[in-house]
């Protein structure tokens, strides 16, 4: 006998949060000064979660390793975040990075 799995909202899933943190970074997790969001390193991304609404949620995925620290600016306006840094990392004449 077959079973059936299906529902009245088929096809629909929603993300009710991320995971994936493991407390190993230091300073990895922030309050935003604004008092309502938090920030929290999860791989190569960055999570900002509203403490009110586990809904509501942001992404920011520029990184492509594992961020290794996070800073937030007193006014919550700047964010600074850095990755592991590959051996194939080198700083070029223009003072810009690249990957060979």
């Amino acid at each position: 006998m077959e079973k059936s799995y299906t529902s009245k909202n088929e096809g629909l899933i929603e993300l009710e949060h991320a995971i994936g943190y493991s407390g190993r970074i230091v300073k990895s997790v922030f309050m935003h000064p604004n008092g309502q969001d938090f920030l929290r390193i999860s791989g190569g991304c960055i999570v900002v979660s509203d403490l009110a609404d586990p809904h509501k949620q942001s992404f920011l995925r520029e990184h492509d390793d594992q961020i290794t620290c996070l800073a937030i600016s007193h006014g919550g306006h700047l964010l600074a975040s850095g990755e592991i840094m590959k051996r194939d990392f080198h700083i070029n004449k223009e003072n810009r990075s690249k990957r060979r």
